[in-house]
Formats: structure tokens, sequence, C-alpha cells
């Protein structure tokens, strides 16, 4: 099981919504070309997610926000499009293609750069440190109290 922490924020109309994506796991582009989907590290890591939500209130410091709920968010349901896309983004590291990974590439997962001294090396390829292109995958339909 993963333990995540989120914010959520409410939008004007009272409803309420994720402050920020997920961030699911690093993508080391020298791994994943020799990793099949069953026995990955993203997959040994997203099966169960525990996610502690707090209310993001702007212009409180983060170490005032309350804790409001908790979720075990279970994946097993969205295995088959969280492997599909798992597939895409090997295929275009194993293609020499890393560089051009897109949000758009993927239904499900995404990937995007970890910070931004990452944004300027995100064109390593898997034959280089990929240390240095901190991708991640992102798992961007997960929204607050969307699955329990």
């Amino acid at each position: 099981m993963e333990l995540k922490v989120s914010g959520f924020e409410t939008n004007k109309n009272g409803t309420l919504r994720a402050k920020e994506r997920i961030s699911l796991s690093m993508i080391n582009y020298n791994q994943i070309i020799h990793e099949t989907f069953q026995f990955s590290k993203l997959i040994s890591k997203i099966k169960k997610l525990l996610i502690i939500w707090y209310e993001y209130i702007r212009g409180i410091p983060y170490n005032d926000f309350i804790i409001q709920d908790f979720q075990l968010y279970n994946m097993e349901t969205d295995l088959p499009i969280i492997e599909k896309d798992f597939t895409i983004i090997k295929n275009k590291v194993l293609n020499g293609q890393a560089h051009l990974l897109s949000e758009g590439d993927t239904s499900y997962l995404k990937t995007a750069t970890k910070s931004s001294s990452s944004k300027k090396n995100s064109n390593t390829t898997m034959f280089r440190d990929s240390s240095k292109a901190k991708s991640v995958f992102v798992k961007t339909r997960l929204s607050y109290r969307d699955s329990t």
C-alpha cells in the first residue's frame, strides 16, 4: 500500500476538486525497458493507495491544514487502462523517444517533469543518466472522493 497526502479545494459553487495531480512513481528510463507491467515498479506501488486529504486554503501555512478525510483507492478496476498507458510509455522509451513523452500520449497515466530544474533536462533519453530526466507517472483522473 502506498501512502499519499493531497489537498482539495472548494470551488466557488461549493463543489470539491483535487488541488493537484498525484505523483505515482518516477520513471527510470534505464529500468522500464526491462520491466513487464505485472512486475513493474509502478504496479507494485499503485495497486492500493491510501490517500490522506486536507483542505487547502490559500494563505494558510501548510502546517496549519487539518486532515479532513482519508480514502483507500483500489486501482484493480483501472488496471487494463493503466497497463495500456504503461506500454505506450515503455514503447516510446524503447524507441529512443523518451524526450517526446507527452501528456497527450496516454489516457490515464500522464508523464510530467518533476521540477523546474528537470524541465531543462527532459530530453534525456533512455541511454543517458535517467536521474536527469525526472519524469513521473501521474494519475490525472483521481479526484477528491472519486473512489472509495
